[in-house]
């Protein structure tokens, strides 16, 4: 710990200690026993899943189960060493177990090897700042809030922590930076009753873990969305968009909220914004890509799917959902470039390897459309198994085509497209 620090002991009792911020709203306690059941199912089912390990941290440690919360995460640990957000949390909890030295140890030491990790830093400011330990909060909270300048919470952290330092002129001057990037960013409040004016300083400089003060009402939002309760997955999105404005994962939650109810235009409200915040959120540009394919702006749709896939070059989703809108768009043979690298990054993506076969087909390769097929893993497949006759027609294999053909209605008789072209060849 800094020289000259003395450990500050936690007020509070820590069985009723709540690491949740005030500013939040209270957790209705049938949704929270709701969800811990929830997560003590998944974890017999994976029990190596370290997500769920985690997340079942932060709500036992939500409910102040410090010992269970502690075990949770060197769970997660275990499973993944270097999983940031569970190294986080374990401090925060270790912290108010009364071993704030050892929890500063390995914060300091999550530090040094990601020195410029944005959570690293706002959460090695607050743990400073918790032990009163200002000088040095204050430095790690200014770097974290120079590397998002346009996080409008982020910002309100910086004034928040010039206040405690007392210096309430440059706090002043990042009070007024954070409401210019909220009125920049597009996000007013849309809740019927207005919140508090934003920031609240008072309830940022309680300098709780960032993670425990919204991590629980992303977790119930998504536990509402799985079960199709979307007006409370909402609400929860709502309350950690208004505590911490400029929040992508709320942002992006939003968005699907909206999608799923069905109304595009507020979802690309809530990507677009998402994506003002952070440009690099390649969950919004891939949503917002979405989005534009179904309108048929598919020059946009082709954008946003582009700079997802730069963003996040190892995910198979993203080079899929390019192939297809440069298909559509007429280019085969940059479409068979994404198909082929999904493909290597995932052998077993059967529709990546049945839109491969498309391309070849829209390219007039009947031989390696062929050959996709026999590599297939939906060799199975009624679409696939026409595909491949229709290659075998094209490479005058009548006999081959008739027996693909045949195996296709087999499989689904009601596929009329192939019984035409059976009835056409026989």
């Amino acid at each position: 710990m800094p020289n000259g620090f003395q450990v500050r002991t936690p007020a509070i009792d820590t069985q009723s200690r709540r690491l949740l911020s005030s500013n939040t709203e209270e957790m209705n306690p049938k949704h929270i026993e709701a969800y811990l059941a929830h997560l003590r199912e998944r974890v017999e089912e994976h029990p190596d899943y370290a997500d769920i390990r985690n997340n079942h941290g932060c709500v036992l440690t939500y409910l102040g189960r410090y010992p269970e919360a502690l075990e949770a995460f060197d769970k997660a640990l275990r499973i993944n060493p270097r999983y940031v957000e569970a190294m986080i949390c374990r401090c925060f909890v270790l912290a108010e177990s009364g071993e704030a030295d050892a929890a500063f140890s390995e914060l300091k030491e999550l530090h040094a090897r990601s020195p410029h990790d944005m959570r690293v830093l706002l959460s090695l400011g607050i743990f400073c700042m918790r032990q009163e330990w200002k000088l040095a909060g204050l430095s790690m909270i200014l770097r974290a809030a120079g590397s998002r300048s346009r996080l409008p919470f982020m910002l309100a952290y910086a004034a928040a922590a010039y206040l405690e330092t007392d210096d309430r002129e440059r706090s002043d001057q990042k009070v007024a930076e954070a409401r210019e990037a909220l009125h920049y960013v597009g996000l007013d409040p849309v809740m019927e009753e207005s919140p508090k004016e934003f920031p609240d300083l008072d309830e940022y400089r309680k300098w709780e873990n960032p993670y425990a003060a919204w991590r629980i009402h992303l977790l119930l939002a998504n536990f509402f969305a799985e079960k199709g309760d979307f007006e409370n997955a909402n609400s929860e999105f709502l309350i950690v968009h208004h505590a911490y404005p400029g929040h992508i994962e709320a942002l992006v939650g939003l968005g699907r909220t909206a999608l799923a109810k069905g109304d595009e235009e507020a979802a690309t409200t809530w990507f677009s914004r998402a994506s003002a915040v952070d440009p690099d959120s390649h969950t919004a540009l891939i949503h917002l890509g979405f989005i534009s394919a179904e309108t048929g702006r598919m020059e946009k749709a082709l954008e946003n799917f582009r700079k997802a896939v730069s963003l996040r070059p190892l995910f198979p989703d993203y080079r899929y959902h390019l192939g297809s809108a440069l298909l559509e768009m007429g280019k085969p043979g940059e479409a068979i470039e994404q198909f082929e690298k999904a493909l290597t990054l995932n052998p077993n993506y059967a529709a990546a390897s049945l839109m491969l076969m498309k391309s070849y087909a829209a390219g007039d390769q009947p031989e390696k459309a062929v050959a996709a097929f026999e590599e297939s893993p939906c060799g199975e497949w009624p679409e696939a198994l026409f595909l491949a006759a229709k290659a075998h027609l094209k490479l005058d294999n009548r006999d081959e085509a008739a027996r693909l053909l045949k195996r296709s209605l087999e499989i689904d008789p009601s596929h009329t497209e192939t019984e035409e072209l059976l009835d056409s060849i026989s």
